[in-house]
């Protein structure tokens, strides 16, 4: 494994502190720390982390709006951290791969930087060049395929995926992040966290005044699309 970059960002000496006392446990890391919000985005530009670890209440800038003003998350696995359990749903809205709640234990930071270091390596390691043509789908004892021409959205459902054609739906185990990497981004685009829809399958994009946006789907389904992809969304509605 690569040497991992890690930048924890938080205004509280304590919590950079415990967050520097786990990472104890693992090797070949270059860490960073910033104490707010403005000296973290400008880590982001520089140090460019494989990980962050980002305190959602800071000083000059919260969490989220570095997240805003990262330019589609610069860094690959955003972890972030608060007291503030309101904060987990809006949270997710942004291109963020866990949510620790202070104070957390070992158990649950280790589960968090597992997930963060699998993802990492997945995206270091993709050698994508024949994108996928169907997906196998199971069915109790059969196996049905799927052909990508006739996906509208991939939608994540708790622990699954859900593959939506113009009359059906399936669920697969496959994660978001790994279907994007399998998809021919020339017909397919990334617009949330949890989705992926078929650009062919858009009928129009109206922007909210929070900057988020809704599209209308040919089938007369609406979906939601995050500011964080924004850049993409821009260029799905450019004539």
């Amino acid at each position: 494994m690569h040497r991992l970059k890690i930048l924890i960002a938080d205004d509280e000496k304590e919590a950079r502190a415990l967050l520097l006392y786990y990472l104890q446990d693992w090797n070949n890391l270059h860490i960073k720390e910033c104490a707010d919000g403005r000296s973290t985005l400008i880590q982001l530009q520089e140090f460019r982390p494989d990980i962050v670890f980002l305190d959602v209440k800071m000083p000059e800038l919260t969490g989220i709006e570095v997240i805003q003003q990262s330019e589609n998350s610069i860094a690959p696995a955003i972890i972030l951290t608060t007291a503030f359990d309101e904060y987990a749903l809006p949270a997710f809205d942004y291109e963020v791969l866990d949510y620790l709640l202070k104070p957390f234990a070992h158990e649950r930071f280790t589960k968090a930087m597992k997930r963060a270091v699998d993802y990492i390596e997945f995206i270091k390691n993709k050698k994508t060049t024949n994108y996928l043509s169907q997906i196998p789908v199971k069915s109790g004892t059969k196996t049905e395929l799927i052909a990508i021409d006739d996906i509208i959205l991939f939608q994540a459902d708790g622990s699954y995926v859900q593959i939506i054609t113009a009359d059906k739906a399936f669920l697969i185990t496959t994660p978001v992040y790994e279907l994007e990497s399998l998809l021919d981004p020339s017909r397919f685009s990334r617009v949330h966290r949890s989705t992926i829809v078929q650009t062919n399958a858009i009928k129009s994009v109206q922007s909210l005044l929070n900057g988020d946006y809704i599209l209308s789907l040919k089938n007369g389904k609406e979906i939601r699309a995050s500011r964080t992809y924004r850049q993409k969304i821009k260029k799905l509605i450019e004539p």
